[in-house]
């Protein structure tokens, strides 16, 4: 069998790719594609399972609205109209600290009331605009930028809980520049967080929250069902070969050929596809860690706590895992609330990830009953038990941006450079969120189009 493009990997960044360069006419003629996906559905952890009538994520769920190539892969999967905007009166986010549930503060206003952090922290951080600028040849990790910038009292309260809500990490241990970018451009550009905060505050519609009616996995699905007979699931790729016109792709049980090669996998299974190609690459990938997450799924009658489950949700403040060890939970049908039948309520706990990794390893009544107790002690004591229960386990879920991703990066496109026709992509290269892998995918799709109509290569990818 021979394909103009093999794409390898069929989770979100391989099938928002595959569909771009294989069904947008938008984008300009499509090509002959194939995509193989070693498991025996497409997704990856972008799934969602239905279950009398309730949405039941397993991975991602949400994502900001704004971005081009998410909105144009949810049209090709069929799913425009199944678009849903966060409830507004669900605005509201938690954190869990100090025994207690704390508003995040959104406002200067909030920020000075709040008592989420200290008095001496908040006179802290209005010296912020007063604080140099850091070394840009160094390599700060998140914890130690806010550090700098904010004072010391902001890191449990405030930035270890958004950094387990987003990479499931310790704001520690992940690289500043890798991991937020805009950020570390914020303070070069302008000297000054809030500085650069209200100079570019108020520039065109912020992005609000959005998901799809049958979650997250109906983007993997309407991708898929569009593809058709394109996809091969049940196919493991075990290497790739250069030829002098074409790749030649080995897989289990065949090989076949193809002009360009798109490899969309996690990095250690990049990594053993290129080992025998390109063992420089091969190394930077494997390299790449990823933190085990758990999620645990719970729906309750509407009324069994004694706390109204109203707002976004809650996350644990780095300071008070010991007393709720937990990274956060999601009120899931209050943000979205056709995810759940009238008068119940979705309860989303993340568990593990890389704060507690060894809580992944715990069996599933332990994980269930450490669920459990977290409710109760951030929601009061529920009524009864619960309607349903659902635990999915991600032994590699979110890849973590540590120190030196940036140069692990760099060294495996290089690779790009040195085999023409090869492709990267994935969401631990440019960023974890579906949003970022539509716009990566989106991006990495130009160029493998370019190099089949030109024969011309771009490496890089900012």
């Amino acid at each position: 069998m021979h394909t103009q493009v093999c794409v390898v990997g069929g989770g979100v960044s391989g099938l928002v790719l595959s569909a771009r360069l294989a069904l947008d006419s938008q984008a300009g003629d499509p090509f002959g594609l194939t995509l193989v996906e070693a498991d025996s559905r497409c997704g990856g952890v972008a799934w969602s399972e239905l279950h009398e009538g309730r949405v039941i994520d397993q991975g991602p769920s949400s994502w900001l609205s704004g971005e081009p190539a998410l909105d144009r892969a949810i049209e090709l999967a069929g799913q425009t109209s199944a678009v849903l905007g966060a409830n507004p009166a669900a605005k509201a986010r938690y954190v869990w600290a100090a025994g207690e549930l704390h508003p995040v503060p959104m406002s200067p206003p909030a920020l000075l009331r709040t008592k989420l952090i200290s008095w001496p922290t908040r006179l802290r951080m209005l010296l912020e605009p007063l604080v140099s600028r850091g070394d840009e040849a160094s390599e700060e990790s998140v914890a130690d930028f806010a550090a700098r910038r904010l004072g010391v009292g902001v890191v449990d309260r405030l930035v270890a809980p958004m950094v387990a809500g987003i990479y499931g990490a310790d704001p520690r241990e992940l690289s500043l520049k890798a991991a937020f970018p805009a950020l570390a451009a914020m303070e070069r550009q302008h000297g000054s967080l809030l500085l650069g905060a209200m100079r570019s505050g108020g520039k065109g519609p912020r992005p609000g929250l959005q998901a799809l009616r049958g979650g997250a996995g109906s983007l993997s699905r309407g991708l898929t069902d569009a593809l058709g007979s394109r996809v091969r699931t049940g196919v493991r790729v075990r290497g790739v070969e250069a030829k002098a016109e074409h790749w030649v792709i080995h897989t289990d049980e065949e090989r076949f050929t193809a002009d360009a090669v798109v490899l969309a996998a996690p990095a250690g299974a990049q990594a053993a596809i290129l080992r025998g190609l390109d063992p420089d690459a091969a190394r930077a990938l494997d390299e790449i860690p990823y933190a085990p997450l758990a999620v645990f799924t719970a729906v309750w009658p509407a009324d069994a706590f004694p706390r109204p489950v109203q707002g976004f949700g809650v996350l644990v403040a780095g300071d008070s895992r010991a007393e709720v060890p937990v990274l956060g939970t999601l009120f899931v049908s209050s943000t979205f609330p056709s995810h759940a039948p009238e008068g119940e309520i979705i309860l989303r706990t993340m568990v593990g990830g890389q704060p507690d990794p060894a809580a992944y390893d715990l069996d599933d009544q332990q994980i269930a009953a450490r669920c459990h107790a977290a409710h109760a002690r951030m929601l009061g004591v529920p009524k009864g038990a619960p309607l349903a229960v659902h635990l999915q386990r991600h032994p590699k879920a979110i890849p973590q941006y540590t120190s030196g991703h940036l140069r692990r990066v760099a060294v495996a496109r290089q690779a790009m450079a040195r085999h023409p026709g090869l492709f990267l992509v994935g969401s631990h290269l440019d960023g974890p969120g579906v949003r970022d892998c539509a716009r990566t995918a989106n991006a990495v799709a130009d160029q493998v189009r370019r190099w089949l109509e030109t024969g011309e290569t771009d490496p890089g990818l900012g």
